[in-house]
């Protein structure tokens, strides 16, 4: 059975705004990168987003109240 929803994880979350397939191009050397990405992305779960920031369609919902 797995753990309780409350229970502590002890795998580490990983975030980055830089899609993977851009991280070579970022990093410059294809050897480091593969490395980097080996390392990374081994048993990982991705999830990658799509649509605009969460952050830029508060922003544009909130500037209303602030132009009067």
């Amino acid at each position: 059975m797995g753990q309780p929803a409350d229970a502590p994880c002890d795998h580490p979350c990983r975030t980055s705004q830089l899609p993977v397939a851009n991280w070579y191009q970022m990093i410059g050397e294809s050897t480091h990168a593969d490395a980097i990405l080996d390392r990374l992305l081994h048993n990982a779960i991705k999830l990658e987003l799509k649509g605009e920031s969460m952050r830029k369609s508060m922003n544009k919902l909130t500037q209303g109240d602030h132009s009067g």
